[in-house]
């Protein structure tokens, strides 16, 4: 594809449990809700005393109630009623009474604030489906000597661009009952998205990562893109969470390799880490070591046609994209 469409794709921001697409794309994923602080209203403050000589038309002592404290912070800290004044005629009230401390939330953290260093080279097999779960619900457990008693969790989400509709679906996979398949039909815009959100894991010990994948790709290609802490910008919502990149959407780039072929038969393939290139943190180059990795992206795109100068149109076509028995490379 010409550079300056794939540069029109979507970017992915995988999250541990929080992940942001961006570029304009449909998507559905998975994310922590953050913690709020609780409501801290004052109490009111006391009726003001009658005037002696109230003014005509007014109120003889009017009433005085105490303004709302303020909300708790995050941390729960403590809010603080102020008094009312009072009607024409009446004595200031009294201040209100403090407001309840909120009940603060967990304070927001960066992606790899916790890290397990994965103990197995198994990611995910799809076997511990219950053939019931919608799949933006589902998870699995990785990361330990024994698969599924690590801590570590992973799951799927879909993205295309405009009004395109993807569909995740578990179904018959390369070995045993369960592999995941993601289709977009038609697909119209760029082509359709497959990442996955995890925990912050260290896999530096193992060389790359390995997978079976068939499909109908209109291009006859996909790319693999390997999200770390560093390639990833701060939670837009709350710098202190989300990933640790200096630069915008243009200069935060995962580590990435491109032209993939894939066909209608199961294909085994595997990336090694130092197949990925284009890493970019800001204006730090990234190289990929399988440290600090915090998901991954499989991006599937149309064809095109035009040119440089008229422009170029993506040709829609039906994608459909399949992947089982994801593991790191021993």
């Amino acid at each position: 594809m010409h550079q300056a469409l794939k540069n029109g794709l979507c970017v992915s921001l995988s999250v541990a449990l929080g992940a942001a697409i961006a570029g304009g794309c449909s998507s559905q994923s998975s994310s922590g809700q953050s913690g709020q602080g609780g409501a801290s209203n004052g109490t009111a403050g006391t009726l003001g005393a009658a005037g002696t000589t109230p003014a005509a038309g007014a109120s003889n002592g009017g009433s005085n109630n105490g303004s709302a404290g303020s909300s708790g912070s995050i941390n729960g800290g403590a809010g603080t009623g102020a008094g009312g004044a009072s009607a024409v005629g009446g004595q200031s009230g009294g201040a209100g009474n403090p407001g309840a401390s909120g009940a603060g939330g967990a304070a927001p953290a960066k992606l790899c604030a916790t890290k397990v260093t994965a103990a197995s080279t198994q990611i995910a097999d799809f076997e511990n489906f219950d053939g019931a779960t919608a799949v933006d619900k589902y998870a699995f457990a990785f990361g330990g000597a024994v698969n599924g008693m690590a801590g570590v969790y992973g799951g799927a989400y879909g993205y295309a661009g405009g009004t395109d509709v993807v569909s995740l679906a578990i179904l018959a996979g390369h070995t045993g009952n369960y592999g995941l398949t993601e289709s977009t039909m038609p697909a119209t815009n760029w082509g359709q998205g497959l990442g996955f959100w995890m925990g912050c894991v260290n896999a530096s010990a193992y060389k790359g990562v390995t997978f079976w994948v068939r499909g109908t790709v209109p291009s006859g290609v996909f790319s693999f893109s390997l999200n770390t802490e560093n390639t990833t910008l701060p939670d837009s919502k709350n710098a202190a969470a989300g990933g640790t990149c200096p630069g915008t959407a243009d200069t935060c780039k995962a580590p990435t390799k491109s032209d993939i072929p894939i066909s209608v038969d199961w294909t085994q393939v595997s990336i090694l880490w130092a197949d990925l290139t284009g890493g970019l943190s800001g204006t730090t180059p990234v190289v990929a070591n399988g440290d600090n990795i915090t998901g991954f992206t499989l991006l599937m795109a149309l064809t095109y046609t035009g040119s440089e100068d008229a422009g170029y149109t993506a040709v829609p076509g039906d994608i459909s994209f399949a992947i089982d028995d994801i593991a790191f490379v021993p």
